[in-house]
């Protein structure tokens, strides 16, 4: 993934400066001799695996502004490098 190439570089800050909504904060990001780790803020609430679980198959319309809300997340980042 991008913040692993970039904790690579030495450039985890550009990680960390990603802010939207849909995307859950980094906290922290390095590398030891062996390991590259990054740790991301908690959120509170349910995965989406949890969701599909409780509920099934989502409705269509439920279903698509779940999607949005991804493709808006991707998109930020993607236009950040």
């Amino acid at each position: 993934p991008g913040w692993w190439r970039a904790v690579r570089r030495g450039r985890s800050t550009d990680a960390k400066a990603l802010e939207h909504p849909n995307i859950a904060r980094l906290v922290e990001a390095g590398r030891t001799d062996d390991a590259v780790f990054a740790a991301a803020e908690s959120i509170a609430g349910e995965t989406l695996e949890q969701l599909l679980a409780r509920s099934g198959r989502l409705p269509t319309l439920q279903g698509l502004a779940l999607v949005l809300q991804l493709l808006s997340a991707l998109q930020f980042a993607h236009g950040r490098g």
